[in-house]
């Protein structure tokens, strides 16, 4: 009986050591899982710092790109000017690159197409003339210029239209005016009449600026030998390596310097640019590869 009641308590004891083994494992796990948990914790933690560095970053960014596109917008602001001012054209008339030039002033005004007026200022100060033929000259009638010497920026002020101003002053001999393919569809081509073509005013040719002086002198001097041979679409495509190919003899813009002090910064008679939903007219009509250019209404010397 005695070694029985041993054996039993010895039982009994190691049932209490494994119950108590058993507690401190189940301790022991519950320690990990509260260590695991605050591990997970801590990288969660982690990842919702990277976020928020990530996000503050996207938004410094953005707002680094807002504040140089305003400072940049800011720098880039023209200033139009709104009242009158003069631009003086020097020209190779001989078509000679480093030749003799001789010069004629034109004064703006903004009173009379103020649109016009404002995308002649932004050509200036794109500096896109310089080196521009006289590309269409028809004596008595106009001579027409504009498209830049270089095909890649000719092809980005193409697509730059310009809305349509109301015609307040004629078409009279020396005006300046700004061809079009219809209704607001002006780019850089403008003419300067050789008469007075009062029939352009009907049609929407709004003359925005005037030959001073005694410029038409040299305006009439421009060569007239190629009258509207050059291909305008060629022109556009192409540019000066055509044209000198082709007709070497072009009279050329060298350069156009203004007054202003900011400066460093017929249906459609014969004036229409390239396009392909052309305006069809009762009028003689030209085509160049198969593209109306123009329709030239003729006028006699004079007219």
């Amino acid at each position: 009986m005695k070694k029985a009641s041993v054996a039993a308590a010895v039982v009994a004891e190691v049932k209490t050591q494994v119950v108590e083994a058993k507690t401190k494992v189940a301790e022991v796990k519950a320690q990990v899982v509260a260590a695991t948990t605050k591990v997970v914790e801590a990288k969660t933690k982690v990842v919702e710092a990277k976020t928020q560095v990530v996000e503050a970053k996207k938004a410094t960014k953005v707002k680094l790109v807002n504040a140089k596109s305003k400072a940049k917008a800011k720098q880039t602001a023209v200033a139009y000017a709104s009242k009158p001012w003069e631009a003086t054209f020097s020209v190779h008339l001989d078509g000679k690159e480093g030749g003799h030039e001789e010069s004629f002033t034109v004064r703006v005004h903004p009173e009379w197409a103020p649109e016009g007026a404002k995308r002649f200022q932004d050509m200036l100060s794109a500096g896109i003339l310089d080196e521009a033929r006289f590309f269409r000259v028809v004596p008595g009638f106009m001579v027409q210029f504009g498209i830049a010497p270089s095909p890649k920026v000719a092809s980005k002020w193409e697509h730059r239209k310009i809305q349509d101003d109301p015609v307040k002053q004629s078409n009279k001999r020396g005006m300046m005016t700004f061809a079009t393919s219809g209704p607001n569809t002006r780019t850089t081509q403008m003419f300067i009449n050789y008469a007075n073509n009062d029939f352009l005013d009907k049609q929407n040719f709004a003359p925005f600026a005037e030959v001073v002086g005694d410029g038409m002198k040299v305006v009439e001097r421009i060569q007239s030998k190629y009258k509207e041979k050059p291909n305008q679409s060629k022109i556009q495509h192409h540019g000066n390596k055509y044209l000198k190919k082709h007709f070497p003899e072009l009279s050329f813009v060298g350069h156009v310097a203004s007054t202003l002090a900011a400066s460093s910064a017929p249906a459609v008679a014969g004036l229409i640019q390239d396009s392909k939903s052309p305006v069809m007219a009762p009028r003689k009509s030209y085509r160049y590869g198969n593209i109306a250019t123009f329709y030239h209404h003729k006028v006699r010397v004079g007219q």
